[in-house]
């Protein structure tokens, strides 16, 4: 009884690691072109950021991420409860630390994170796809966009 306990246990342990080890996208992330060109044949289809930094832990998630708009810094918290995020783009017009509402949650595996904007609600979708960072995103008035991100060496 005691060693089916302790084997309970140790499965128990093993699962919950298992699950933390998909919601965690910490770490440094490229574009990976041909991945994200074989899941977007149309170059409008792809998400344009080309570099992302990510950090983050049980209740915040932090992106710094490149592209050609510039560097853009962003601050999710990850209760789904707060609506507000910090946003701050540079390289293009736009007052740095302007607060957007957003909402982030987990579906799963699937970090979902909903922007308030002008014309409606921009969705992101984050996930793991194996090895490589997977983010779609769709705002009104655009077609739905993807990226495929392997991580930096």
């Amino acid at each position: 009884m005691r060693t089916a306990l302790l084997t309970l246990l140790v499965l128990i342990a093993a699962a919950g690691a298992v699950l933390s080890q998909n919601k965690d996208f910490s770490g440094k992330w490229v574009v990976d072109a041909e991945k994200t060109a074989a899941a977007a044949p149309k170059p409008e289809l792809r998400y344009p950021t080309t570099e992302i930094q990510i950090a983050m832990d049980e209740s915040m998630m932090r992106i710094v991420s490149k592209g050609p708009a510039g560097t853009r810094q962003t601050t999710y918290r990850l209760d789904g409860a707060t609506p507000t995020s910090n946003l701050s783009v540079s390289g293009r017009s736009g007052a740095p630390g302007d607060l957007i509402l957003s909402t982030a949650k987990w579906d799963g595996a699937l970090l979902v994170v909903t922007t308030k904007l002008h014309n409606g609600d921009g969705v992101q979708k984050y996930s793991l796809d194996g090895p490589n960072l997977k983010i779609e995103y769709k705002s009104p008035d655009a077609p739905a966009r993807i990226a495929i991100y392997k991580k930096a060496s």
